[in-house]
């Protein structure tokens, strides 16, 4: 996976960890090496926004890492909780 991808998926399992969340830590490399052996996970995802209104966005993650779907999710949350004072990722 791209470098920068790579980096947020281990920025978020060792963050897990620091903070006591073990079961979303670095004990879910073996699940990624599953999935990207399994080809379940797209090692180059094509995220995009698939649907949005004024609050809601609904992101295509095109089966990207968890944390790097999420990192892309909340980001577009937050430019619409700006504008429109909530908003929900999904």
């Amino acid at each position: 996976m791209a470098e920068s991808d790579a980096a947020t998926v281990a920025d978020v399992l060792v963050w897990a960890d620091l903070r006591g969340v073990d079961s979303h830590g670095v004990s879910r490399v073996s699940m990624y090496l599953r999935l990207i052996d399994d080809g379940d996970l797209n090692m180059t995802p094509a995220m995009k926004i698939a649907t949005e209104t004024p609050a809601v966005v609904l992101v295509d993650a095109d089966r990207a890492a968890g944390p790097v779907a999420m990192t892309m999710a909340m980001g577009a949350a937050v430019r619409k909780a700006r504008d429109a004072a909530s908003a929900w990722p999904w």
